[in-house]
């Protein structure tokens, strides 16, 4: 059973994705979420550019990931919202 606190990073991440989904495919840009079960470790090499959302535990997993196959360089930027 999830924590409040897991279910709520959940439900945030899952928000971000719906609200820039159509900004996406405007964009011409992919989103991926990374939240409970949802997202690949590495992440799949894209040819158009991507936007990963991820919780704070999946994020750690998706710049460890990034790291162990050499792949970190193809982090443009690197945001971190609601730090406490």
């Amino acid at each position: 059973m999830l924590s409040a606190k897991a279910a709520m990073n959940q439900a945030v991440v899952y928000f971000k994705v719906n609200a820039l989904s159509e900004l996406a495919i405007r964009l011409n840009f992919s989103i991926e979420e990374y939240a409970g079960s949802r997202g690949s470790l590495p992440p799949k090499s894209r040819t158009k550019n991507c936007i990963y959302i991820a919780t704070i535990e999946k994020a750690s997993g998706l710049i460890n990931s990034l790291l162990d196959c050499g792949r970190l360089g193809s982090v443009g930027l690197c945001v971190v919202d609601e730090v406490r």
